[in-house]
This record gives structure tokens, C-alpha cells and sequence, in this order.
């Protein structure tokens, strides 16, 4: 329910930016996250919403979540790379915004 969509974001969170392999609980490796990147941040976003629905989005979600890849963090306008730290931060704050959708809450 709704009273607890907080917590559930924070899960989302808390799952994609745990890094600590070293400790039992819940992790996502790079080398995981890395499998379902893909060469665009078009062909990116469609993939992580198959893997983690799948999820039919509406309206402007697909282009929001491909802008989000193609800027960095001061906003500006850069060029889509598969790297490894593209993936530690830009794909895991995919993965993050993704489990955040309503649609994802409600799948």
C-alpha cells in the first residue's frame, strides 16, 4: 500500500548501491548490471524495463530514463558508453529509477 512506497524506494536503493560483496545480504555486481547494458541508451532503458518487469510504460518515461543516461551530473549533454563507471553509477541509478516507476510498484 501506499504507506509504505518510502520504504520500498529505499529498498530499490539500497539494493542497486550496495557494493559490500565481502558481506552476506543483498548485492548487485557491475559484471551483473553490465550483462543487460546494452550499445544505446535507447536499447539500455528497454532492457532493464524487460529484465525488471517486464513493464509497459506510457508517455515520456523511455525518453526521461534514455536523457537521464545521455547527461552527466552537472546536466550536460554526453556521448552513451558502455565503461565500468558508467555502469557503477549511471546504470545502477537506472535500475534504481526503474524500480521506482508506478508501474514497477504495481507489476
Amino acid at each position: 500500500n501506499t504507506a509504505t512506497i518510502l520504504d520500498r524506494f529505499n529498498f530499490a536503493n539500497n539494493l542497486v548501491n550496495n557494493r559490500r560483496t565481502d558481506q552476506p545480504g543483498m548485492h548487485v555486481t557491475n559484471e551483473q548490471l553490465g550483462k543487460y547494458t546494452k550499445a544505446t541508451a535507447k536499447k539500455t532503458v528497454k532492457k532493464f524495463l524487460s529484465v525488471l518487469g517486464p513493464l509497459k510504460v506510457t508517455g515520456d518515461v523511455v525518453p526521461t530514463l534514455k536523457d537521464y543516461l545521455l547527461k552527466d551530473n552537472q546536466g550536460n549533454k554526453v556521448e552513451f558508453a558502455v565503461t565500468d563507471q558508467i555502469i557503477d553509477s549511471k546504470i545502477r541509478g537506472l535500475v534504481h529509477q526503474v524500480m521506482c516507476l508506478p508501474e514497477f510498484q504495481l507489476n
